[in-house]
């Protein structure tokens, strides 16, 4: 065996056995939680109302809190959003709504992640939006172009064989000529017309794939704003129509040997089937990833087909519209029809993602997770989360949450005083003639039984040490059980640390 032999057996048994680096401070895994229930939006869920499965497996819930985020909102961590584009081209009523979202909604320090049809770009968001917007738009315009020379010329190709087709249909000929058209364009033209829909028609799930690979060991609010045109789809409006045609050709005929129009009528239906998006559309792919990284999908949707679509474009556009309606709801998105782009991004900024979150310790083994919550009462709702992670996801996240992180321990409450003590946070690094430091944001907060918050506290803190004690008092007012809240956030290295108890006040 060589030496490179031996090397790679090496690294292969290391990876098996990582596990064995995580044999007792397991680190906590949070999944997203959205709960749709249909018989009362403002239905409140414990903890206890749910049981948790990790492979078939029971597992404790250690945390579960309601949360809410909203691009209006600026949080003490930092946002990561995500704007790419199902657009023929790059027209004015695109560079509107981008230029909204940059400088009404983006802030300093924000990250983006501009998904062109070419590249993928990482960006921070600076003081002057403008400068980025300009940047943004001069890579847009660049790329749109590049890939509307290669779409255009597979587009030209597709709409030439419709054409031919549709001119031979307008000859004198009525037997020969129809029929070998049919069937010559039969044998070529599915083929190519489904490999331009996969290409340029239906979103590409590996792009999702990598933003989540990117966003996966991040903290913070992850926003993806999907800017999306029907006008796209003209080509399956035209297929329709050479449909039709074709349909009215093999009515319209006496055919003396009725094995002509039933091979035509047989290649048909293979051509009919492609244009049904919704046996195509890859939805699950992509919303596993959404959920997996806990990335809210919103779409801003602009018809450009007109205002009385026909019955084929309405079937086309209503397969796209709930298959994006269904994946943005279920992460938290939203999506929007309006023709007046100011109204259309005011309700974007104003929307709400309200979710909960799960933690539960990991145990040890990397190894695809499926996880499966049960809610244990009577009612019927509707949950989404993440239910499968692969190994690799696992052993992304298990190395993100293994890293040094804020976090608090030595916790008591004794006749409402909290004490807690904050370590592991990040000093800034040392420089002459300067002491080094931390930032810590506490937040506290208090729920009384009907999840009502009936105290809340939050300061900045600055520390030298690494350590920092807490001692804080709670109202003598409130008394019996109360949920407890603890949120700690390092702003220097955007890390974050929950805690969640129920606590008895006014005992000793």
């Amino acid at each position: 065996m060589s030496v490179r032999s031996k090397f790679r057996l090496f690294l292969f048994f290391f990876v098996l056995t990582i596990p064995e680096l995580y044999p007792g401070d397991s680190p906590l895994i949070t999944i997203p939680v959205r709960i749709q229930d249909p018989s009362d939006q403002h239905s409140i869920f414990q903890k206890d109302d749910f049981q948790l499965l990790i492979n078939g497996r029971e597992r404790e819930i250690i945390r579960f809190e309601y949360l809410e985020k909203s691009m209006g909102i600026l949080p003490e961590l930092q946002r990561h959003f995500i704007l790419s584009f199902q657009i023929q081209e790059f027209k004015k009523s695109l560079r509107s709504r981008i230029s909204y979202v940059i400088t009404e909604i983006l802030h300093p320090g924000d990250q983006l992640i501009l998904v062109s049809p070419l590249n993928i770009y990482q960006l921070t968001v600076p003081e002057n939006r403008e400068k980025l917007l300009s940047t943004c738009n001069s890579i847009l315009i660049h790329d749109f172009l590049q890939h509307h020379q290669i779409r255009n010329s597979a587009y030209k190709q597709l709409v030439n064989r419709l054409q031919k087709l549709k001119g031979g249909y307008q000859k004198s000929e009525i037997f020969k000529g129809p029929f070998v058209r049919s069937i010559n364009f039969l044998n070529i033209y599915p083929t190519e017309f489904k490999k331009y829909r996969n290409r340029y028609l239906i979103p590409d799930p590996s792009i999702f794939q990598k933003v989540n690979t990117i966003l996966m060991s991040v903290e913070g609010d992850k926003w993806w704003i999907h800017l999306h045109d029907h006008q796209t789809y003209n080509i399956f409006f035209q297929t329709s129509d050479i449909i039709n045609e074709i349909n009215q050709y093999i009515i319209n005929t006496s055919w003396r040997n009725q094995g002509f129009p039933k091979a035509i009528t047989s290649k048909l239906n293979q051509l009919e089937q492609l244009l049904l998006l919704a046996e195509t559309f890859p939805r699950k792919q992509i919303l596993d990833s959404l959920l997996r990284g806990n990335i809210s999908f919103n779409i801003l949707a602009f018809s450009g087909i007109g205002d009385a679509p026909s019955h084929t474009q309405s079937i086309v556009i209503s397969d796209l519209e709930r298959d994006f309606t269904k994946i943005s709801q279920a992460s938290g998105g939203i999506i929007l029809n309006a023709s007046n782009p100011t109204q259309e991004m005011t309700q974007l900024k104003r929307h709400v993602d309200r979710y909960h979150e799960i933690d539960f310790y990991f145990d040890g083994k990397i190894e695809p997770k499926i996880i499966t919550l049960n809610f244990l009462t009577q009612k019927t709702i509707t949950t989404t989360y993440p239910s499968t992670f692969s190994t690799q996801d696992i052993q992304t996240l298990i190395e993100f949450h293994s890293r040094k992180k804020v976090t608090i321990s030595d916790f008591s409450c004794t006749r409402n005083r909290l004490a807690f003590k904050i370590h592991s946070f990040q000093l800034n690094p040392l420089q002459e003639g300067k002491q080094h430091y931390a930032l810590i944001k506490v937040i506290v907060s208090l729920a009384n039984p009907d999840n009502a918050i009936v105290h809340s506290s939050d300061k900045i803190l600055r520390a030298s040490d690494e350590n920092l004690d807490i001692s804080l008092a709670l109202p003598e007012n409130l008394k019996g059980t109360h949920l407890l809240n603890i949120r700690v956030i390092d702003l220097l290295a955007n890390r974050q640390y929950r805690f969640s108890r129920n606590i008895n006040l006014n005992r000793p």
